[in-house]
């Protein structure tokens, strides 16, 4: 999800999501006269420790507030990536595969909550622009 919803303690991951989007969209712009499909997975939370003691980070003391205000939100347990597993290839063998999939429960309904958000706020600031 870090591809379309910015979140805290995680700008540098988020950034890195943000960028494979619009390469993955403008490529497949570009590649979509070859016949060729790009599609974008998006998933929600799945069991595969990418936040754990693997992920190497460094954590600040000045973050201490961000971060324990952060552990008490909490989503959806994470899902078993077989399930995302299968999914994928079911996503490889259509014949029109979408350009972006969300893998996992709830992601839609979040990822509509944001971006309602995002249009109220344009709305909201067009009065100053014109």
């Amino acid at each position: 999800m870090g591809g379309l919803v910015a979140l805290p303690m995680a700008s540098a991951y988020v950034a890195s999501k943000w960028a494979l989007e619009a390469v993955s969209e403008s490529l497949a712009q570009e590649v979509a006269g070859f016949g060729i499909h790009v599609t974008i997975i998006e998933p929600t939370a799945f069991a595969t420790g990418w936040s754990g003691a693997t992920a190497g980070t460094e954590q600040l003391s000045a973050y201490d507030p961000l971060r324990e205000a952060v552990a008490g939100h909490t989503g959806p347990p994470p899902e078993d990536p077989a399930v995302a597993a299968q999914a994928l290839l079911r996503v490889v063998d259509a014949a029109e595969p979408p350009l972006r999939v969300i893998f996992g429960t709830g992601g839609v309904d979040f990822i509509r909550e944001v971006y309602q958000r995002r249009v109220c706020d344009w709305q909201n600031a067009a009065p100053l622009f014109s």
